[in-house]
């Protein structure tokens, strides 16, 4: 089963299969598809912050993308949590299948290299 890669209807069909996933997210959280990328958005406040409503969120996604047979690349997710500069950092307990994702300091997005201090040098130095 499948379309295939480079044909024209290609893109359109895949946006039609995965057409439910936004629906896996509650309220207070976000979810960003473009293309073939997702990105889970997650606004926690400092004082209730629970990694529990993260880890279901992710299972609930892995879960989605099994029933789907769509892989998701372990490697290539990443963990960031944003804060301002003269904010300490809180210890995270996020998994994915089970391993733990270590938080990054900065990871690209869209072409935008994004810091976790909210710092655009990163992004101008990678120009």
């Amino acid at each position: 089963m499948g379309v295939p890669q480079g044909s024209i209807l290609g893109p359109f069909l895949f946006l039609v299969y995965i057409n439910d996933l936004p629906s896996l997210v509650e309220d207070n959280h976000d979810i960003v598809l473009f293309a073939d990328d997702t990105s889970l958005i997650f606004k926690l406040k400092r004082q209730s912050f629970k990694c529990d409503e993260v880890n279901n969120a992710i299972s609930k996604l892995v879960h989605w993308f099994n029933v789907k047979n769509l892989h998701l690349n372990g490697n290539k997710t990443k963990c960031i949590k944003f804060t301002t500069t003269n904010v300490k950092k809180l210890s995270t307990n996020v998994f994915l299948n089970g391993e733990e994702l270590s938080p990054v300091e900065s990871t690209v997005f869209l072409g935008i290299t994004l810091d976790a201090k909210l710092q655009w040098g990163l992004h101008i130095s990678s120009i």
